[in-house]
């Protein structure tokens, strides 16, 4: 990872800065809200992760310090500064494997630090992005002891409420899950401010976390643990968690088009170009020859035939309809006693 002031981290600190009794070794991660960086004990040389209070939309660095960007900010900035202190403190009452650990908080340079354990592992999004999926063992082994972490938040009245792969560390040791990065100081500050962004994963929060006035709760949590197995087990986020980013971002709704796609697909249309001629409306069948009829001997009218099909039930649709619009029937897996 990159050191210090680079580049791509023009907002971090240096590699070698003193951070009270802390060096900073390098940047882990840079966020909207704030810095992480790996940093070692002066005195008793631990390596420890520390969190920077920055929050990038509404506060900029000068030399080592932080100040908001305007005095319109400041308020903003000094409620979220107290926001974050709260949820350091609150984080250190926490003592579970699987939630990660507060050990300190200081405030310094006009900001403030929260330092915690330094899990050493990968993110599940990357093993996810790596593998595809999880088998059962494997998700069981990420979802239960995570779930079990967040009744232990929820119990004490908080809530994480940016739950997501990314911020799920597997360790190396014994492959156990650690959950990070709380949103909870970030959602508030995003609430009360206009200039900044509350959090909404992307595939992952629920429709509360995209209203101005959502309610939130547990079942926020709860959600988005959802979206995240299935992700784990399908390979791909939810549909309905995909419907609710795109109507986020562009206040229209996907799901009407994505229906009228499938019902045009089924009866043979196509976007912008219409029936396919030839064909009948299927793609893979070819032209069928005209067949010729003998005519009807003179002075007797010729029956015609009901396009009504015959082996359906009255009040049901012709089922050679329904397939063609919607496709096959769908069968249910019906469990096997062996």
């Amino acid at each position: 990872m990159a050191h210090g002031c680079t580049e791509d981290h023009k907002q971090a600190l240096l590699a070698g800065f003193r951070l009270g009794a802390y060096r900073v070794v390098r940047v882990l991660g840079v966020g909207g809200f704030g810095v992480t960086y790996l940093c070692e004990h002066a005195g008793l040389g631990v390596q420890v992760a520390v969190k920077e209070y920055l929050p990038n939309e509404i506060a900029v660095r000068d030399g080592a310090e932080v100040h908001p960007k305007s005095a319109g900010d400041r308020e903003g900035y000094e409620w979220g500064l107290s926001r974050f202190l709260d949820e350091a403190r609150t984080l250190a009452r926490f003592e579970h494997p699987n939630v990660v650990r507060v050990r300190d908080c200081f405030e310094a340079n006009n900001t403030a630090y929260i330092v915690m354990d330094y899990e050493d592992g990968e993110p599940l999004d990357a093993l996810l992005r790596r593998h595809g999926t999880l088998t059962e063992a494997q998700l069981k082994r990420v979802l239960l002891p995570v779930a079990d972490g967040l009744r232990q938040v929820h119990a004490a009245g908080f809530l994480h409420r940016d739950v997501k792969p990314a911020n799920i560390f597997v360790r190396r040791s014994d492959e156990s899950p650690v959950l990070l990065d709380f949103g909870s100081a970030r959602q508030a500050l995003g609430r009360r401010s206009r200039s900044v962004t509350a959090i909404a994963s992307a595939g992952y929060s629920p429709p509360e976390q995209y209203e101005s006035g959502g309610e939130h709760g547990p079942w926020t949590d709860i959600y988005a643990l959802s979206a995240l197995s299935y992700r784990a087990i399908t390979g791909e986020a939810s549909i309905e968690t995909q419907r609710q980013s795109q109507m986020l971002r562009t206040q229209t709704d996907p799901l009407p088009l994505f229906m009228a796609a499938q019902l045009a697909r089924g009866l043979g249309w196509r976007p912008r170009q219409g029936r396919r001629r030839g064909d009948g409306g299927c793609r893979s069948r070819p032209p069928v020859a005209p067949v010729s009829r003998p005519a009807a001997a003179p002075g007797r009218r010729r029956r015609r035939r009901s396009s009504r099909c015959r082996s359906r039930s009255p009040g049901t649709p012709c089922p050679s309809w329904s397939r063609r619009v919607f496709g096959p029937p769908a069968v249910a897996d019906v469990p096997t006693m062996r």
